[in-house]
């Protein structure tokens, strides 16, 4: 077992350079190259998220250039074997995105538009959870901040920061943990419609996700009943969103690959929470 709070750089690059090389899945296969992508982006992730709060970069910090070297090597090897499999959860395209935004479906100004439109922001912009974490959030899951510049983001509620966790600014210590940032003058302004759910969720709403009411009125302060979304509902929200609003039928995992895509354009990493790795 590896010790994250304590391994050196030196110590962290000679079992990676190991396990690259050796990882294989229970048929003692090789994984697909965008299974092994996830693996280190994981990695990553987990040794810079609290408790530890490294502030490393296991992709780019010169002491991991060895460890990196197996893992370029592994991917061209993969890749002159034809095992560059080909992504089953298609990222949602410019287009649809434009006319999801603009639909019915994802109206903030109605109950079951803004329940869509933050389950949609909340996935786009942290995208890590299945139907059963979906199910487990709480409004105490999330807490809104500002940054230094005085602008406003949502976060999840970890732990804050070691003094270990040295980074830039604001933006930067955020994206190694997932924010979604406000968008001033913006209408669809993610971090606005936030706010605007939790004020019209019931007071003693003890999970995220909730049904709309049957009816509301004008003026009416609470939109929301007390029942909390499934885990089959939750599963399907995508789905069930494209399909109101008239685009191509995508499901949840295509929000995580739109995610990913657009962490990978704005030049960083994605990964999931690892509980242990070695």
């Amino acid at each position: 077992m590896v010790d994250f709070g304590t391994v050196s750089k030196p110590e962290l690059n000679s079992l990676l350079r190991q396990f690259y090389g050796s990882v294989r899945n229970t048929k003692g296969q090789q994984y697909a190259i965008s299974t092994y992508v996830s693996l280190r982006a994981g990695i990553n992730r987990f040794v810079n998220d609290p408790p530890y709060s490294r502030a490393w970069c296991l992709m780019k910090d010169n002491e991991f250039t060895t460890s990196n070297n197996v893992f370029s090597g592994l991917i061209k090897s993969l890749r002159r074997a034809g095992q560059d499999k080909t992504e089953h959860h298609p990222a949602i395209t410019n287009e649809d995105l434009e006319i999801l935004r603009k639909s019915r479906a994802m109206d903030p100004n109605t109950p079951r538009g803004l329940l869509n439109k933050v389950w949609f922001d909340i996935q786009l912009h942290f995208g890590r959870r299945g139907k059963e974490g979906l199910r487990k959030l709480t409004p105490q899951s999330f807490v809104v901040k500002r940054d230094s510049a005085g602008t406003k983001y949502v976060t999840m509620a970890f732990n804050e920061e070691t003094k270990n966790h040295k980074c830039h600014n604001d933006r930067e210590r955020q994206n190694r943990r997932g924010a979604m940032f406000e968008e001033p003058g913006n209408a669809l302004c993610p971090v606005a419609s936030f706010e605007a759910y939790l004020s019209t969720l019931p007071e003693s709403a003890k999970a995220f996700y909730h049904h709309p009411r049957k009816s509301v009125k004008p003026g009416d302060a609470v939109w929301y009943s007390m029942e909390p979304l499934g885990v089959n509902s939750l599963g399907s929200m995508m789905t069930r969103i494209s399909e109101e609003a008239g685009t191509t039928r995508y499901t949840n995992h295509c929000v995580r690959s739109t995610c990913i895509q657009r962490l990978a354009e704005a030049g960083l990493e994605y990964g999931v929470r690892f509980g242990s790795i070695f």
